[in-house]
């Protein structure tokens, strides 16, 4: 960089030299590219992922905490898939970066380009088992801070449809309690009880037929 070099080069998949310390964590070279040679904070690769996208999606606590404070930064930018910064944190499920983005002012029903939101991605990952993944309490948070329970994606799928399709029964007994339609059908006619029961989640099956009364 002292010598000219450029330091938003890209490289074959658009990515910045920025992109990639945000994507390994490396703070101290996010903030020398950033404060020593005015690195573009808002650079998209080929697939429209900013550096706080990356920061994000590999739960770079520090570094999404820094660049959210940055002039310029978007937390709503999207990707070419209409993913913003939090749908990232919310399918990895790290508590801490959903609240630092949604503090500075990402929004909690952003939808991606299927419609889904924040909260269908915490309901529908598949990462429960990393010991930072924290999906019930996500949830409640974004359920805090004014998510829809009853938001639909473009197959009209439900958070509740979701979680129910993957078995996370807290998840599922949670919603419920929180205005989430039990009956809700999607555009194939079906409901919670049938994803369910397609995946064999007898728990939860057991849970919507007994206490929710379902059908």
């Amino acid at each position: 960089c002292d010598h000219g070099a450029n330091v938003d080069t890209t490289n074959m998949f658009g990515d910045t030299p920025l992109h990639e310390a945000s994507t390994y964590g490396h703070l101290e070279l996010v903030k020398y590219l950033i404060k020593e040679h005015g690195a573009n904070v808002e650079a998209k690769t080929k697939s429209g992922d900013t550096p706080l996208h990356f920061a994000s999606k590999h739960v770079h606590l520090e570094v999404v905490r820094y660049l959210v404070e940055q002039k310029g930064v978007d937390v709503e930018a999207k990707t070419n898939n209409g993913w913003t910064p939090l749908h990232y944190a919310s399918l990895w499920g790290y508590l801490e970066v959903i609240q630092c983005l949604v503090d500075h002012g990402a929004n909690v029903d952003a939808p991606d380009n299927e419609g889904l939101t924040p909260l269908h991605h915490t309901c529908r990952s598949p990462f429960q088992n990393l010991h930072r993944f924290r999906q019930l309490e996500v949830v409640q948070f974004l359920v805090d801070k004014g998510a829809h329970v009853e938001a639909k994606d473009k197959g009209d799928s439900t958070p509740l449809h979701k979680a129910s399709y993957h078995g996370k029964l807290k998840v599922v007994h949670y919603l419920c309690d929180h205005g989430a339609n039990v009956e809700g059908q999607d555009k194939n006619g079906s409901t919670a009880l049938h994803f369910a029961s397609e995946r064999s989640h007898l728990k939860v099956v057991q849970y919507l037929v007994k206490e929710r009364g379902a059908n």
